[in-house]
């Protein structure tokens, strides 16, 4: 008799980060279907409060885009809201997904300089914030 593995429908990246510094906090958002957010807030702001309006459906004023994951490697590019482009990524020796930890470098299309390093850390949401 074949014994069927059940699925798990988490995604490893499915949630919300977060990365602080002493004046503000950037989050990223990703989703299951290869969507991902990016928005700036003043630091300390509650993540519940964050996650009520950080969602796809608000996604006019933040960045939005898609990403893609390979092993322990996270790429993905979004616009933001004046049109700019920008890309982040693990490829580099100093970027990968530690479990519930990114270290993503941010670069922008027009010079390939990098922007900012940053460490993210997944924020738990609870079935109350929407998706």
């Amino acid at each position: 008799k074949e014994v069927q593995t059940p699925v798990s429908s988490f995604h490893p990246l499915e949630g919300m980060y977060l990365s602080q510094s002493s004046t503000s906090d950037t989050w990223l958002r990703f989703y299951r279907d290869v969507t991902v957010l990016d928005v700036s807030t003043v630091h300390g702001v509650e993540p519940s409060a964050i996650a009520k309006w950080f969602t796809r459906a608000n996604s006019r004023n933040q960045g939005f885009g898609s990403y893609q994951v390979k092993g322990p490697l996270l790429n993905f590019s979004m616009t933001n809201e004046a049109n700019q482009y920008y890309h982040g990524s693990t490829n580099h020796d100093n970027g990968r997904i530690l479990g519930k930890t990114l270290e993503v470098d941010f670069l922008t299309s027009s010079n390939r300089e990098s922007l900012d390093h940053l460490t993210y850390h997944l924020v738990p949401l609870n079935e109350d914030n929407p998706r």
